[in-house]
């Protein structure tokens, strides 16, 4: 039995057939299985830009936000809501 609630999964595969998405489609699945709620990102396909170094971000932990438009709010959301991260990515050889 799972504790966690909500989950959020970060893929970073740029293969969306590819053997790490593969994989993490199981966890999901298991995830979902036992009634978590799942939140999903595929990075490989956002728009997230680098960090500035404005520090605009911390002047309000409360809520944390970026200056740039970008998807980054979306993840920052979905970290601070979430009982557990899962990260995903590919091993090249």
């Amino acid at each position: 039995m799972i504790n966690m609630k909500t989950i959020t999964i970060f893929r970073s595969s740029p293969r969306k057939n590819g053997n790490t998405n593969a994989l993490t489609d199981v966890v999901a699945g298991r995830f979902k299985e036992e009634g978590c709620d799942i939140r999903e990102f595929d990075l490989h396909r956002m728009d997230i830009r680098p960090c500035l170094a404005c520090r605009a971000c911390q002047k309000d932990w409360s809520t944390v936000s970026c200056v740039q438009n970008d998807d980054m709010q979306q993840i920052f959301d979905a970290v601070m809501a979430s009982d557990l991260l899962v990260l995903t990515t590919p091993i090249y050889s």
